[in-house]
């Protein structure tokens, strides 16, 4: 009897800990939305400022703009597959969102990143694989692989590359390989369930 009511308990203690913490997001996704109108009224009613506050609104706008290319970059990039990863996520991240990121920052898609010891890539390889810093080797990148073909297909449209570079699908990089190659090369890898990792790494290479 005495564990039924332990169990008992131990529910109602789960049930509003889960309340609580529900009740504390919606707060937060009020407060949220509370800002972002109140920032799209002060853009309204910019020229109703006086001059030094039209000028610092103007200052945290460049650098609001900026800041969030960055991230845009870093998050094409981020290839760190690992309990802290932030980069893209096929299981997470749509491509209408995605789409939606890099046709407000276009330009991100045609600056390179230094990726490791000196070797430069564009968004677009990074997508492809991520590097393992165990044992330096390239691996496919489960994650953000199959975004692939839409940064191909945005960077065209946007005239980022080439035309023979093929929105960057054949752009080569410091080690004369381009998207292509890593897709072929980027997984010497001996492990236990080798053969439902090939399954899975094919799966999503047949998406690109």
């Amino acid at each position: 009897m005495n564990d039924v009511n332990i169990e008992d308990n131990e529910l109602d203690q789960h049930e509003v800990a889960a309340q609580q913490e529900q009740e504390q997001q919606q707060v937060i996704a009020a407060a949220t939305k509370q800002r972002h109108l109140k920032i799209d009224s002060v853009l309204e009613k910019k020229e109703k400022f006086p001059l030094r506050n039209r000028n610092k609104i103007d200052v945290l706008i460049k650098e609001f703009l900026e800041k969030l290319g960055d991230d845009i970059h870093d998050m094409l990039c981020g290839d760190n597959i690992d309990e802290i990863y932030r980069g893209l996520d096929s299981d997470r991240d749509t491509e209408e969102e995605v789409e939606t990121a890099i046709r407000f920052f276009p330009e991100v898609l045609s600056r390179r990143k230094d990726v490791y010891a000196g070797i430069l890539h564009y968004p677009i390889q990074e997508l492809a694989i991520t590097l393992d810093e165990d044992d330096g080797c390239w691996r496919c990148n489960l994650k953000a692989v199959s975004f692939i073909p839409i940064v191909a297909r945005l960077a065209i449209e946007f005239g980022l590359f080439e035309e023979v570079e093929r929105g960057g699908l054949l752009s080569i990089d410091d080690q004369s390989y381009n998207v292509l190659h890593h897709l072929m090369f980027s997984n010497p890898i001996e492990r236990d369930n080798r053969e439902q990792h090939h399954e899975a790494i094919d799966d999503k290479y047949f998406q690109v």
